[in-house]
């Protein structure tokens, strides 16, 4: 006996490698309607673009975070997010206030000063 075979609660139809569109969902499959953010911040840098989508929870009783950031390669454009929620924003905001502010002080010693960019280098 395989060890993949001890103690299965799978089907037969399981098959790891399904698409997303052949996941059939815990709420019997029906699609949720698409829900507009309550607040986005969009923020061009370049070639990227990041997104700052405030979003509820199902229940509408909570929210969370959602980062993405949207980067165009040649004629494609990839996506990266994170989801990010409300027990991890502070541990989040430190860890990346430490982290930029390495960054900045490395810099700094090198005599390499950081400025925004200016609205119309945001243009792609």
């Amino acid at each position: 006996m395989d060890y993949r075979d001890q103690n299965s609660n799978r089907g037969s139809d399981h098959n790891r490698d399904r698409g997303r569109d052949q996941y059939k969902r815990r709420d019997g499959g029906q699609d949720q309607p698409h829900v507009e953010p309550l607040h986005s911040i969009k923020l061009r840098a370049g070639r990227r673009n990041y997104f700052f989508d405030v979003r509820p929870t199902k229940s509408e009783q909570d929210f969370y975070v959602v980062m993405t950031e949207s980067k165009k390669m040649d004629d494609k454009i990839t996506r990266s997010k994170i989801f990010l929620y409300k027990e991890d924003f502070i541990k989040f905001a430190e860890a990346l206030n430490e982290s930029t502010g390495i960054v900045l002080e490395k810099l700094k010693a090198l005599g390499i000063e950081i400025t925004p960019r200016k609205e119309e280098e945001h243009e792609d």
